[in-house]
């Protein structure tokens, strides 16, 4: 089979960065969706960021919050009881934690602070793909906050691309 190469504009290789760049947020929000309400709860997550200006005259901006929707429109909360909330990490978050708002609200703490420093905790992260607060996609340029239609996966113009200097 012979396959036929066209080599792409700039203004071609500049939608096809756009469009692989809205996937692989689409694709870190949906696995962290699944990973921390469960798979395929989440219709609609919405992500809110912040900016905070730093000592060289730019600004850091990162994840403030994180918000879940089901199919009907219902927020949704964690799942405790998933895999990645039974892993010893969160463990003693829970402990003692008798008030559903309470643990909650502890799980957030811990979400945001979760960073493995064990080596069996290092490769269970790495194995599971699971997806670190810190990793989530920040939105710099649109106000900060963004929504994603978990629903529907992001299109890619470009159905096959092939890498390759032209001679």
């Amino acid at each position: 089979m012979t396959t036929m190469q066209t080599p792409l504009t700039r203004q071609q290789l500049t939608q096809l960065t756009q469009e692989y760049q809205t996937l692989e947020e689409w694709t870190t929000i949906r696995d962290f969706a699944s990973q921390v309400y469960g798979p395929e709860r989440a219709a609609k997550v919405e992500v809110e960021t912040y900016g905070e200006y730093n000592d060289e005259g730019g600004t850091n901006y990162s994840v403030s919050a994180v918000t879940a929707y089901d199919a009907n429109g219902e927020g949704i909360e964690f799942d405790l009881t998933l895999p990645f909330w039974t892993q010893s990490y969160f463990a003693e978050t829970f402990q003692g934690k008798t008030d559903v708002e309470e643990a909650l609200e502890a799980a957030l703490d811990a979400l945001k602070e979760y960073y493995p420093y064990k080596p069996e905790g290092k490769a269970l992260l790495e194995q599971q793909r699971w997806v670190q607060w810190e990793d989530l996609p920040v939105d710099e340029h649109n106000g900060g906050d963004k929504t994603y239609d978990l629903t529907m996966q992001p299109s890619i113009s470009f159905p096959v691309v092939f890498a390759g200097v032209a001679s």
